[in-house]
């Protein structure tokens, strides 16, 4: 399901939209990213960002973290997130919610297939061996994205509702 698309006008100063950006280009951005910066928030407030790789496979974020790390336990209390890629004058920030998830056959097959993304860590996994207990996935409520500030600034906002 594609999101909804808007422009993202900025406050008074910074200049306006003219043109949103089309879905599928930011869509292309978050999959080629090297790095998603991923923000959460620890039970006492504190914010914690901490760089993941990771899969953007059918609109979600998918990434790894064991049961130990700092990102994981927020994500237990307070399953909001942030994640980030860019430089600035080009951005795109996801907003939504992340948590564990399990996969069917065909999302394990495109999941190991784009670990070509990676070559460093060797072979891509066999799909029947993927990890789903140390899988994350942040699914967007909300997407911000540019790629030349202010003039193509725009907002995709996601249903609530989907899966």
């Amino acid at each position: 399901m594609n999101p909804t698309v808007e422009r993202l006008d900025p406050p008074p100063g910074y200049g306006q939209a003219a043109q949103p950006l089309p879905w599928e280009t930011v869509r292309a951005m978050l999959k080629a990213a090297p790095v998603y910066w991923l923000a959460t928030v620890r039970p006492d407030g504190r914010p914690h960002v901490v760089p993941r790789d990771g899969f953007w496979i059918d609109d979600a974020l998918f990434y790894g973290g064991t049961l130990e790390t700092v990102h994981y336990r927020n994500l237990q209390h307070n399953p909001h997130c942030t994640a980030t890629i860019g430089d600035g004058p080009a951005a795109v920030i996801v907003e939504g919610d992340s948590g564990s998830t399990t996969l069917d056959r065909d999302a394990a097959v495109r999941l190991a297939a784009a670990h070509e993304k990676y070559p460093q860590y060797g072979r891509p996994p066999d799909p029947e061996s993927i990890d789903v207990d140390t899988l994350l996935v942040l699914r967007p409520r909300k997407v911000m994205a540019w790629t030349a500030y202010p003039a193509d600034c725009t907002r995709f906002t996601f249903d609530a509702r989907r899966a």
